[in-house]
């Protein structure tokens, strides 16, 4: 029989031929994410048996509202005993994106916004408004909102990763206890210049990218995030938490994405599953 480990999502997760959702307190959402024991290719096309006995999680909704979205996007996850496996399939007509340096923010208009070596080099002088289409992922393995993940992929496979001690908001700080101001450079302290070490991404497209004047059908991201990397810069002397986890352990997750027509479109939308409520992914508590 398969061990299973459980996560609170505030976004997406699924689980191996059964899924289970739980609504607990406060509108969370409880998955059964199975282990697997047989190989996963990190190449994007999820062909292997696992993925395509894995159920969907239901389609991201929007972020504040939960309605239903122009294009859908939905998520799959699985684990072993050295990684969390997350894959999603994003529709898209017209499948664009122009980054392609890691830690290049997806926020930045050019590659002089790039991280450094240096914690929080760089981010004194902001990232400007988001531009690129991409998914995302948030792991918070305790839930209290402290020293969370974050990472984006867009269709060219560009990756954006960081951790971060506390959310933005002051307020959710506040609600969350959070004490303390941070650094001197934010109080949410974020780790930007942070490269997830044995991260695998593989992103596969049903299209063609960048071309305007075809129709595309949809693109599909494939991670594998070692449990080790997550351990790194999320236990903080928790001795409590597994990783990998044990049977019957649970996390909180937001999974989502980002949609922008093209590079210049006025409209912005964020897709997630499960609904947060207020326009911010970063609101741990809200997560699943």
């Amino acid at each position: 029989m398969k061990n299973q480990f459980l996560l609170f999502i505030f976004l997406s997760c699924s689980g191996l031929l059964i899924s289970e959702f739980v609504f607990a307190q406060h509108g969370e959402e409880r998955i059964n994410i199975y282990q697997i024991a047989s190989v996963i290719t990190i190449d994007g096309k999820l062909d292997e048996a696992t993925w395509k006995e894995t159920l969907w999680t239901p389609v991201f909704g929007d972020i504040v509202t939960g309605k239903a979205p122009l294009y859908a996007a939905k998520a799959k996850m699985l684990w072993d005993d050295q990684n969390l496996y997350i894959a999603f399939v994003v529709e898209d007509p017209n499948i664009w994106a122009f980054k392609t340096i890691r830690d290049d923010p997806m926020a930045g208009h050019n590659p002089g916004c790039i991280i450094g070596h240096k914690p929080n080099e760089q981010f004194q002088g902001g990232w400007g408004p988001f531009k690129e289409n991409f998914i995302k992922i948030y792991i918070d393995p305790d839930g209290d909102g402290r020293n969370y993940i974050e990472m984006h992929v867009n269709p060219l496979g560009k990756i954006c990763d960081k951790w971060q001690v506390a959310p933005w908001s002051q307020s959710t700080r506040d609600r969350l206890g959070i004490p303390g101001k941070g650094s001197w450079l934010h109080p949410a302290d974020p780790h930007p210049e942070w490269n997830c070490p044995g991260l695998q991404v593989g992103v596969h497209t049903e299209g063609s990218i960048n071309d305007p004047y075809d129709v595309d059908d949809c693109w599909t991201v494939e991670l594998a995030i070692p449990f080790s990397s997550i351990e790194a810069v999320t236990r903080h002397g928790k001795a409590d938490l597994a990783f990998p986890p044990r049977a019957g352990d649970t996390w909180r997750m937001h999974l989502g994405r980002r949609y922008r027509a093209s590079h210049d479109a006025p409209d912005v939308q964020y897709w997630t599953w499960p609904t947060i409520g207020i326009p911010s992914c970063h609101e741990p508590d809200r997560a699943g």
